[in-house]
């Protein structure tokens, strides 16, 4: 049973029952509404992944098996089927030395910053003490240390979690901020800022297909107009064009001063890791 101020919020997002409207004596306007209400716990589903051990590939060997493959041996000779073999023939190659690996990993938490220092530490000793419990050669000594350590752990978390709502409610003004650390509380919020590889990857396709429409559709509505399209008649006095006769070519300094240059940041689209294009740049030149 909880007291709160009715809000028509409230009957969007939970299932209550039991509803109460108290006058309170009739002496304001306002009355109090009481009920019991059903909140279910927000369930955060793992969030499937793919990886590659990069660590693991020898990149010397790597730039070898590149250097033997068809992108060598047999290049295509337009740009585009080009960059097709080189994002095939690489693909293959780190199949070969580093391949992926696919698994499943807890998303995180909405809301972490109420943590304090001791609890940050006490959750840091409690995975260590887990992991040497399922380490070879465990012992029921080391499950009650780590059964000591979790209990330890889940009360300073509780703790830091009470005073730092305990500091949020304290200094609300009005009840509009109140509601919203109310729904923190309560977590009626279930959405989740954090993208994983197939989210992130089909929103950069979401993306990409976007601008792509919007292109084309300006493409298609300047040839649309062109045939009814009337040049005017004013003479406006036209500059001489400066000839480009040709560019300059690449070199591989260049190449590798860009390359060098690039941040160590990977992203889902990229088919190569970038520290492992560092490693092996001389390859791409």
């Amino acid at each position: 049973m909880c007291s709160i101020c009715w809000r028509p919020e409230i009957q969007r997002h939970f299932a209550f029952s039991g509803v109460n409207v108290d006058p309170a004596g009739r002496i304001s306007d306002h009355c109090i509404v009481t009920a019991t209400f059903n909140v279910r716990p927000s369930v955060r589903r793992p969030s499937p992944y793919t990886s590659r051990n990069i660590k693991q590939i020898n990149s010397v060997e790597f730039e070898q098996a590149l250097r033997l493959s068809e992108l060598f041996i047999d290049p295509a000779t337009s740009a585009d089927r080009f960059a097709d073999q080189l994002v095939k023939v690489v693909t293959a190659t780190l199949d070969q030395f580093a391949p992926k690996r696919t698994g499943c990993r807890r998303r995180p938490k909405p809301i972490t910053r109420w943590l304090s220092a001791d609890a940050v530490a006490a959750k840091r000793e409690r995975r260590r003490l887990e992991r040497r419990l399922h380490s070879t050669g465990a012992t029921d000594q080391d499950r009650i240390i780590y059964r000591r350590s979790c209990r330890a752990t889940n009360k300073l978390i509780n703790k830091s979690r009470q005073e730092f709502y305990k500091q949020r409610i304290a200094v609300c003004t009005d009840s509009g901020k109140r509601w919203r650390i109310v729904n923190e509380l309560l977590h009626t919020s279930t959405s989740n800022g954090s993208l994983y590889d197939e989210d992130g990857d089909q929103l950069c396709r979401k993306f990409s297909d976007f601008f792509v429409s919007k292109i084309s559709a300006i493409k298609l509505a300047i040839a649309n107009r062109l045939p009814n399209f009337t040049p005017s008649t004013t003479r406006y006095e036209i500059p001489s064009p400066e000839v480009l006769n040709g560019l300059p070519p690449v070199t591989p300094i260049e190449v590798s001063k860009l390359l060098h240059s690039l941040p160590a940041k990977s992203s889902i689209m990229d088919f190569i890791p970038i520290s492992l294009l560092k490693s092996c740049n001389s390859v791409f030149f």
